[in-house]
């Protein structure tokens, strides 16, 4: 079986992962190498970012500031002067290190860090950005990643306000404005719609979405899978918890600004209780974000999109694991553990779904297993059914025919 094992392949019998194309929208080509596409998040278009949009950003914020009669901390200026305005990213220091390659771990932990700061703009620390949270390294990592695409979106479009919130300030603000609501769908349709579909404010085709030079701006369509974008919301909902920004979402009103600005703390007519001069509460939560998360849902299923399962492992790695096999004189114990670790890679299992596993759940299906007479099992069927899954998917788990013949 061992010889067999390291062939083993397998694929979703699920009728909903079989029916309709893999996606709707071919791979869009990489844009950030389009000189007339200005609008890549994509890290490789750093240059354009910095020349075009990210110049400005700290004239900018200061002005955001002046206008909510905010300081901006010297800590927060000193960065944006440092860095060009680039966003101040955190990686936690666990995920950096599993993440980093061997050409950099050869330098000194302190050179390592020097480096990556000056030239990526980073940190290698657990970021204070969304407070005492007990997330995982990798989570924490990935929100910081979501936030600094989100802030180089924000830097293109001229939505300074909401950059505020994105700022480190040590806690030396007892407020900040959340996020415009609107600033969020655009940047969600810039990233899901198809490339170079042009973006519209409220959906309308008479208020297009522009950038800070009024040159309507494009979507980049890198994502397929709208699963990726709960991240997004998730690190935003976080970001608004930290920032005491928990109550019902409300826009800034204008009339209610007037009266700020004025130094006047006199609410309009509209808002009796509390002056509304800024957008407050938390986003998230808004009727325009449960509009779009609808909307994403309805898209996904109009493109009958389903995730492409990647080999977790190298054929290297393979090797490495019946090598060790070998070794220990193939021990049963560790064929157990040999074909769990393939079982639950083939299916996507997570942790408890492949400790679980039993032969009822492979005996329930025999009728569609394949059997050769010469060769023998050809593959099996297994049903796996996750904590997220509706209902049991069948997974076909079977073998290359490049396999040698089983002497009879």
């Amino acid at each position: 079986m061992a010889s067999h094992s390291s062939s083993n392949t397998s694929s979703n019998l699920s009728p909903t992962t079989n029916e309709g194309p893999q996606a709707a929208f071919p791979p869009p080509s990489p844009l950030f190498k389009d000189p007339s596409y200005d609008w890549s998040l994509d890290m490789r278009n750093n240059p354009t970012l910095e020349t075009k949009f990210l110049v400005v950003v700290k004239e900018k914020i200061l002005e955001a500031c002046s206008k909510y009669k905010l300081i901006l901390p010297e800590r927060s200026l000193r960065w944006l002067e440092d860095h060009g305005g680039h966003y101040e990213m955190y990686t936690h220091p666990d995920a950096f290190e599993s993440k980093t390659s061997s050409k950099y771990r050869r330098m000194g932990r302190e050179e390592r860090y020097g480096l990556f700061l000056s030239k990526d703009h980073l940190h290698v620390a657990v970021s204070p950005r969304f407070g005492n949270c007990s997330l995982a390294p990798l989570t924490l990592t990935n929100y910081e990643k979501l936030c600094r695409m989100f802030w180089n979106f924000l830097a293109i479009i001229g939505d300074y306000d909401s950059m505020l919130i994105l700022l480190i300030t040590d806690n030396g603000w007892t407020f900040v404005p959340s996020i415009n609501h609107k600033s969020i769908v655009a940047f969600v349709k810039h990233r899901f719609l198809p490339a170079r579909t042009p973006l519209y404010v409220d959906g309308t085709s008479d208020s297009p979405l522009v950038d800070i030079y009024q040159k309507q701006v494009c979507a980049e369509g890198t994502v397929n899978n709208r699963d990726w974008l709960k991240s997004f919301f998730a690190a935003l909902n976080l970001l608004h918890r930290h920032n005491n920004q928990i109550g019902t979402y409300r826009e800034v009103c204008q009339s209610c600004y007037l009266e700020f600005s004025k130094g006047s703390r006199e609410p309009c007519l509209h808002h009796p209780h509390h002056q509304a001069f800024s957008c407050s509460g938390n986003p998230t939560t808004s009727t325009s974000i449960d509009n779009l998360k609808r909307w994403l849902d309805k898209e996904s299923q109009d493109r009958l999109y389903c995730v492409t399962k990647r080999q977790a492992l190298f054929p290297s790695d393979i090797s490495d694991i019946q090598q060790m096999l070998h070794c220990k004189q193939y021990d049963l114990e560790y064929l157990k553990f040999y074909v769990m670790i393939l079982n639950s890679l083939d299916c996507a299992m997570r942790v408890d779904g492949f400790s679980k596993v039993e032969f009822s759940h492979f005996e329930a299906h025999s009728a569609m297993w394949m059997v050769h007479k010469k060769v023998g099992i050809e593959y099996l069927v297994q049903s796996v059914k996750e904590k997220t899954d509706q209902s049991p998917q069948l997974y076909k788990i079977g073998f290359k025919h490049s396999h040698p013949l089983r002497r009879l």
